[in-house]
Parts: structure tokens; sequence; C-alpha cells
């Protein structure tokens, strides 16, 4: 439903290059989590039948920046910007416990 509201076209539209020079997509825990979707549903390279989603964002924003603070583990596999493997340009915030157990890789 959210990509069907009229006023999609109108957010995709003002962050295109020719209006916008750089997109920041931000959030805090659960926020942080959808920052981090948005961004890899704008950045994917690879778009198959299969995308639904993907086909809802014009073919580049230009250049991006993910921050979050404290997100929430967003999938159980890798986001990444533009390909597999590649990092979001950004930053990530979080408060750990130094005698909490380490989350595991990828996490």
């Amino acid at each position: 439903q959210f990509f069907n509201s009229p006023n999609w076209s109108d957010v995709t539209s003002a962050l295109l290059p020719e209006r916008c020079c750089r997109v920041y997509a931000s959030g805090e825990g659960s926020g942080g989590s959808l920052a981090s979707l948005f961004l890899f549903c704008a950045n994917t390279d690879q778009v198959d039948s299969s995308d639904e989603d993907k086909s809802n964002f014009p073919d580049a924003f230009g250049d991006t920046s993910l921050v979050t603070f404290g997100a929430t583990r967003t999938a159980g596999v890798s986001l990444y910007s533009g390909s597999p493997g590649s990092c979001f340009d950004g930053a990530r915030y979080a408060i750990i416990d130094k005698d909490a157990t380490p989350p595991p890789p990828g996490a």
C-alpha cells in the first residue's frame, strides 16, 4: 500500500539527483531498520521479476548515506548498497555493554 500512495511519486521525484545532491536515510531502533531497507531497495542494482518492491524505486537516487542509532537487526541476510558485499556510506551507532556477549558475525 505504501508504494501505491499517490504521494510516492512525489517523494521519489524529490530525491532524484537533479533536485537533491545527497539522500540521507536515518532512524533509531526499528526506524533504523526501515532506513536500511529503504536504501537497500533504492540502491540495489540487481532486479529480477521477483523484486516487486524494487520496481517502485527510480533507477538511481544519486549519492546516498545511511545513519542509524541502535537499529534492530533488519533481515536474516546481509543488506548491501548496490551489489552484494558493498557497504552503505554512512554510520551505525550503538551502545554496547562491555560485558555482553558479542553478536555473531553479520548480525
